[in-house]
Parts: structure tokens; sequence; C-alpha cells
């Protein structure tokens, strides 16, 4: 208890699991919350669930390892005596920061894990509404908006689209947002159906940028409105 209290129930987490989810992202480019779950289970107290929150520090956790673990070139041995005195190690609740560029993958990795599951859509979604509460406390600038659907008589309201943006994604429209363009990809790409929607720029490499991103349950006129809307709440400069 005292130990769990002190949030230091996991930094003596067995090597070979760290190790074996470094592999996992180096290998497959993405770490699913299930596999995160499945590993860590046996060295976690059973009397402590694995919430949203806890995979998502051990994400951040591991992506940060994965230079380290690059070094070992596969060496379980190296990685051991490399990982033993790192900061990285220490307890699981331990307060940090999100860069920006943390914080884009992981709200693009939660809506990929999202979109991909079969069982109830609502849960799911708001699933991934917790976790990018999560990530908006840990990552500073980063910023979201739900849109919702007026409620009828007797009904409640229901969630039609989700929008983040970045502290970089704010740089990018102050600067090169004199001609942006809105478009939605309707590919079936998820389970869900909803497209995935973002506004694009070119910066000064005539390169394509981003502005803010997400997805919205259909290509309509009040969509469309929700993204103006959206840069103009959030992105005034």
């Amino acid at each position: 208890m005292t130990t769990k209290r002190a949030g230091k129930y996991v930094s003596k987490m067995p090597q070979q699991v760290l190790f074996t989810l470094c592999n996992q992202l180096e290998i497959n480019r993405k770490l699913p919350s299930n596999i995160i779950k499945q590993l860590i289970q046996p060295v976690w107290p059973k009397s402590t669930p694995i919430t949203n929150h806890h995979t998502m520090y051990i994400r951040v956790k591991v992506k940060r390892m994965l230079p380290q673990y690059r070094e070992c070139n596969g060496s379980y041995d190296t990685f051991t005596r490399l990982m033993n005195d790192s900061d990285l190690l220490n307890g699981i609740d331990d307060d940090f920061d999100l860069d920006d560029d943390e914080a884009y993958d992981l709200a693009r990795e939660a809506w990929y894990q999202i979109s991909q599951q079969t069982d109830d859509s609502n849960d799911s979604l708001f699933s991934f509404i917790d976790y990018l509460k999560l990530i908006a406390s840990r990552a500073k600038g980063f910023v979201y908006e739900l849109a919702s659907s007026v409620p009828e008589e007797n009904t409640s309201k229901e969630l039609i689209g989700v929008h983040w943006q970045t502290a970089t994604m704010r740089a990018n429209f102050e600067k090169f947002g004199m001609y942006i363009s809105l478009e939605m990809m309707k590919r079936g790409i998820n389970t869900l159906l909803w497209p995935y929607v973002a506004v694009a720029m070119y910066n000064e490499f005539r390169k394509i940028c981003i502005c803010v991103e997400g997805f919205l349950v259909g290509e309509l006129r009040s969509m469309y409105l929700f993204i103006s809307n959206f840069l103009d709440k959030y992105s005034p400069g």
C-alpha cells in the first residue's frame, strides 16, 4: 500500500517487460493498449486496475526508451545495463510533460485504436475523450473540442465529432493560414465510418502542413462550420 500510494508500484517493472514493449513498438510502429495491459498484468498489483492513464504513461515511457533500445541492437543484456539507472523507470504516476510531437502521436494513435474497435461505439468514443483530457493536462498548447448534435425533445446530446490542435498546428495557422484547404476523407478506413478531416496549408518550403485535424460524423455544412469556429476560438492569432 505504501509503495502504491507513492506511485512507485511499477518502478521495478521487470526489464523483460520493458524490453518486450520496446520491441513491439519498434517492429509494429504502434503500441496498442491491449498489448500493454497484457504484458504488464503479471507484474501489476492485483488490487490496482490498469486504467487509460496508466497505459498512456507507460506508452510515453516506452517511446522515450526507444533510442536507447535501438543502441542495444536487440541485446537484452545491453538493454538491462542501460536502463538500470534510467529515470524512465521511476514511478508510473510521476509528473511529466508531453512535448508537441508526443501529444500529436498519442492523439492519433488513440483514435486509431478506438476506431478499430468493434464493440459499442459510444463507449469507445467516451474512452477516447478521457484520453484527450489526459493528453491536454500534460501537453502545453494542446486543445480539443467535441461536436454534439442538438437534442430533440426527450433525447440526449449525441457526440458527432472531435477535433484537436497542438501548439505547432496553431503556429502553422498563424504563419501560413492566408490560404487554407478544408477536405474530408470519406473512405471507410475505420469501423465507425467517420471521415478524417484536416485543414491543410503550404508552408515556406511548399510542403503540406496542417493546423487542425479530427474526425466528424459526415461531410455536412454544420461540420465545416464546426471546423471554422474551432479555428476562430483556439487560433485567434
